[in-house]
């Protein structure tokens, strides 16, 4: 299979499933509550970190390890399971601890069932590991999105019979379980366990940097949603959970695509230059996507938010806006975590980690007890700090150092960055009403862009325009 078909089958898979989850996400808001999403968020750093500890990095080495054999992959699998069966039982004797934390007695039920998806992934782990390496990326589109869509479908079932939040605390237990049932029933894959502790230690030398990486980055993204849910209202956190939740449809479907496909792709590739190559053609083009849908989203946020959701939960729409501006950076801390992993740098990726974690720990310190808005605020200055560091120390392992990144940065973000200032200026001055606003501004929008793309012959614009022509030339 070509580079560019293994780039549409990981984005069938990522964007299909993220498509599934955003439109189920919309039809069961619908009818549940601020108070239920908030409920759910409160225990999301603690399965956050059970994964994080289940697979400890050893997914990523085995897909960089060129010579991995069914030794390796049973000595993975057996660590992951082991693990996993501890750390259930761990969370689940704490559950009463979590529910007085956060006083609410809710907590011991949601959390000891949810937690049952470890289990079960940590099962499924390694085979769609082996997928991933073997660039079998038909195969996890498929399962993703029959997962994805039998999950939703429960999860809406569920709700509508009246279940409340029990109905988003069973949605990662059948995901998991559906993604188990197709690897063993459809890929007729057979679990595999063997402990070899040669082949063990080989690999957790580099396994280490990236588990205390991936641990600090769990704690890094959900330690927001357990400050707000102590110090804030629940249904705040079901607000702030819900804006996250819809930020998250593009801008990690977008950078799922960029990681899992590009990091086994390069990991393959020898050559100096024609990895910086393939870098560079990647973050132009998924930099530019990223940029037009950040500042689109922003523009149309009130009139989107309103249809889609209604007004119960129009107190997002503030956040969602601030969560959107964090995205403009992440193609660039997803291409240089990359170079980090590629070229052996565990431990410049885990100080790196340290570094963009430690800096949002340190805002969440200082704006705490101001208000979510300023805490989102103080999420941007510390993400847009640490990019800066990430692009100085993994871009000249390649060659692609810092002023080289930020000036292909501003010169594709500044485009639909300038379309949106006119445009939304526009809108401002006419105030027609949201609806009406929102149409004005998607027309101007694009209508602008395609103007200042063809002024400045943007590259690649009109390699995407080549590309249409040549396929509408080709049809009969």
């Amino acid at each position: 299979m070509s580079k560019g078909k293994h780039y549409i089958w990981s984005a069938v898979g990522q964007f299909g499933t993220q498509t599934v989850g955003f439109i189920g996400n919309i039809l069961i808001a619908r009818i549940l509550m601020p108070d239920d999403y908030g409920l759910i968020a409160m225990v999301a750093i603690f399965m956050g970190l059970a994964m994080t500890f289940t697979d400890s990095g050893f997914a990523d080495c085995l897909i960089r390890k060129p010579d991995a054999d069914r030794i390796d992959f049973g000595t993975v699998a057996t660590f992951n399971i082991v693990i996993a069966s501890f750390i259930y039982l761990a969370i689940f004797c704490s559950a009463p601890l979590i529910a007085s934390f956060f006083e609410r007695p809710e907590l011991i039920g949601i959390t000891r069932v949810i937690s049952i998806s470890i289990l079960i992934k940590a099962l499924n782990l390694t085979q769609i590991t082996r997928l991933r390496k073997e660039l079998l990326f038909k195969d996890l589109a498929i399962m993703l999105l029959q997962s994805s869509v039998i999950s939703v479908s429960i999860t809406y079932i569920l709700a509508l019979k009246g279940f409340g939040y029990w109905a988003l605390v069973m949605q990662p237990v059948f995901i998991s379980l559906l993604n188990l049932v197709y690897l063993v029933v459809v890929k007729k894959w057979i679990p595999f366990f063997k402990f070899n502790l040669e082949r063990f230690r080989e690999m957790f030398g580099f396994s280490i940097n990236l588990l205390v990486s991936y641990i600090t980055n769990t704690i890094g993204q959900n330690l927001y949603s357990i400050i707000i849910g102590k110090f804030y209202s629940v249904t705040s956190l079901g607000f702030y959970n819900q804006a996250k939740r819809m930020y998250e449809a593009p801008t990690y479907g977008i950078n799922s695509v960029v990681l899992t496909t590009s990091y086994p792709m390069i990991a393959q590739e020898r050559n100096l230059v024609k990895q910086r190559d393939m870098y560079i053609a990647l973050l132009r083009s998924f930099m530019t996507l990223q940029s037009i849908i950040v500042f689109a989203l922003i523009g149309l946020a009130e009139p989107v938010w309103l249809f889609l959701l209604g007004v119960k939960w129009i107190s997002s729409v503030e956040f969602f806006k601030l969560f959107m501006l964090i995205s403009l950076v992440y193609p660039l801390i997803t291409v240089n975590q990359n170079i980090a992993k590629i070229h052996n740098e565990p431990k410049l990726y885990r100080n790196l980690t340290f570094l963009r974690n430690g800096l949002k720990i340190i805002a969440l310190i200082v704006c705490a007890k101001s208000s979510i808005v300023t805490i989102l605020y103080g999420q941007i200055i510390a993400a847009y700090a640490s990019v800066l560091v990430d692009m100085s120390l993994c871009g000249r392992i390649i060659g692609f150092g810092f002023w080289k990144q930020i000036k292909l940065f501003l010169g594709i973000a500044i485009k639909p960055g300038i379309a949106f200032l006119i445009t939304y200026s526009i809108g401002y001055w006419l105030d027609k009403g949201i609806y009406l606003n929102g149409v004005i501004f998607a027309a101007t929008f694009i209508s602008l862009l395609i103007v200042i793309y063809l002024v400045t012959k943007d590259e690649v614009f009109f390699s995407f325009y080549r590309k249409v022509c040549r396929r509408l030339i080709k049809r009969p």
